[in-house]
């Protein structure tokens, strides 16, 4: 067990890890793995999409994420956020996941990666899902918004308990 684990009192009792900080973001993927040990009560993380990514390329790690973890948020850089990165969130969180919080810094148009991003949050693999929100550095355009009501009303005809909400930089939409 690291240093860093032992310095923590009352480990059982940790329910969140925030690993967005800069020191945290070069924790070695042992100390993550002794943390998930010792804290077996954690279900809410939060880190960027770095971390995420560069963590869930160890196969434990991979597992527990996808066993334990309840609350999601990701924090993406400018103009980071591919489809492929939504496929892998997709195969490690969509069975278990409860709360998705997407910020990012800026993103620029509705595109077709949030459009196929959509197209997977509302597949059926996401039947644990309450509630998903997508947040913006920056205000977004009126276009964006009406992609984005239009995307969600088509989906309403779907899955009939989808209710959103669009405020300034937030997106959100509860299942």
């Amino acid at each position: 067990m690291s240093d860093l684990v032992r310095s923590i009192p009352n480990r059982n009792q940790v329910t969140m890890l925030d690993l967005t900080s800069q020191s945290s973001q070069n924790l070695q993927s042992n100390v993550i793995v002794d943390l998930f040990n010792e804290m077996t009560n954690i279900s809410t993380l939060r880190l960027t999409k770095e971390n995420l990514f560069d963590l869930i390329e160890c196969s434990f790690i991979r597992t527990i994420f996808s066993q334990r973890i309840q609350s999601l948020t990701i924090r993406f850089g400018r103009n980071s956020l591919t489809f492929n990165d939504f496929i892998e969130i997709d195969k490690v969180f969509s069975k278990t996941l409860h709360f998705l919080y997407i910020e990012i810094d800026d993103y620029g148009e509705f595109d077709e990666n949030l459009h196929l991003f959509f197209s997977i949050l509302f597949s059926s693999n996401w039947k644990e899902l309450y509630q998903f929100n997508l947040r913006f550095a920056r205000q977004q355009t009126s276009t964006f918004q009406s992609n984005f009501y239009e995307l969600i009303e088509k989906q309403k005809q779907i899955r009939k308990s989808i209710e959103y909400s669009i405020k300034n930089q937030q997106f959100s939409i509860y299942f």
